[in-house]
């Protein structure tokens, strides 16, 4: 790489690929929203992501465009409600510092 090009395909480093790959197993039906794996998965992501240095910001831009994602699948109202529960309070309780929590 040459000192000053940049690289716009290149993700900054403390994007977790787990981020990205729970919301696609979701979307495929690979993911059927086990309670425990969605959030305790997203929850740990979240905070390797805070540990890498992601800005809070950025993190919930992130989770926005990925419980957007979520909406648009086909799958049932209910399916994606709860998804989109368990992800957003695991994204929740990581940023603010809450130890981890399973809602049921």
């Amino acid at each position: 790489m040459i000192p000053g090009d940049s690289t716009t395909d290149i993700d900054p480093a403390w994007v977790d690929v787990f981020m990205k790959s729970l919301p696609a197993m979701y979307r495929t039906g690979v993911l059927t929203g086990n309670e425990e794996f969605v959030y305790a998965s997203t929850f740990f992501s979240v905070g390797e992501e805070l540990k890498r240095g992601a800005p809070v910001a950025a993190i919930r831009r992130q989770t926005s465009q990925i419980l957007r994602s979520v909406d648009e699948t086909d799958r049932s109202a209910y399916e994606k409600e709860h998804f989109a529960a368990l992800f957003a309070r695991a994204v929740d309780d990581a940023i603010e510092g809450r130890p981890p929590c399973i809602l049921h």
